[in-house]
């Protein structure tokens, strides 16, 4: 199955294209569905899909912000939109398709298969997504699991990912666009400027400077606005 998600402020859009979907395209599972770019970003890092149909003018902001605010775009992705004068835009981001509303559902059977060619032309990445983050390095590009970062401590407008062999890794993107990215099931913000993995934690230091103790040992902040989070998590 195509895990998909539909990102569209229309209520009454993203329902008829679930009916276009549920009849002439029975490979798609939508997982989830967002009326806004936050809350769209906010899926799309926690469900992981295959697939992202998504809206290009809303009033919250275009389709091409969401996929500006992410770390990686690890998906395919659709533009469905009532504006002819978007497609080039589309395509130059490498939109697998661009269907004009009212969706004709041919053209949508059509662009549904390009996505099953597509996956299944890349099943090595396929597996890695909703595991790995993946970082932009000199000569490519390097997967690090997520269960291998300790802890990432903002550094202006860069992140350095600290991992068990103790080599940074530095990501040209702030501390806040990571933080939609990465899956709040292992990661917690605990100061503005580090995200440490819940796993990590060795110890809970408590007093007026409150710290966390990390498995490599690693001294990190918890910020008296975070605490409660926290607190909460244990």
């Amino acid at each position: 199955m195509i895990r998909t998600m539909i990102v569209d402020d229309e209520e009454h859009a993203i329902e008829n294209l679930e009916i276009l979907l549920k009849k002439y395209c029975p490979d798609v599972q939508v997982v989830d569905t967002s009326q806004n770019i936050l809350d769209g970003i906010r899926k799309i890092n926690m469900q992981k899909p295959h697939l992202v149909l998504l809206d290009v003018s809303m009033p919250s902001g275009s389709g091409f912000d969401l996929l500006d605010a992410l770390v990686e775009v690890n998906f395919q992705f659709i533009f469905i939109t009532a504006f002819e004068k978007y497609a080039i835009d589309a395509l130059r981001r490498n939109a697998l398709d661009y269907l004009i509303k009212p969706v004709d559902f041919t053209e949508l059977q059509n662009a549904i298969e390009k996505v099953k060619q597509k996956l299944a032309a890349n099943p090595q990445v396929n597996s890695l997504m909703g595991t790995h983050l993946f970082v932009p390095v000199t000569d490519g590009i390097e997967f690090i699991n997520y269960e291998e970062i300790i802890y990432l401590e903002a550094e202006g407008n860069y992140v350095k990912i600290h991992t068990a062999d103790n080599k940074p890794v530095v990501m040209s993107k702030t501390l806040k666009d990571l933080e939609y990215k990465l899956p709040s099931r292992i990661f917690i913000r605990c100061h503005r400027s580090y995200i440490v993995n819940r796993n990590k934690i060795k110890k809970y230091n408590k007093g007026d400077g409150s710290s966390l103790t990390l498995s490599n040992g690693a001294q990190i902040p918890l910020s008296s606005g975070k605490k409660d989070d926290f607190l909460g998590y244990l």
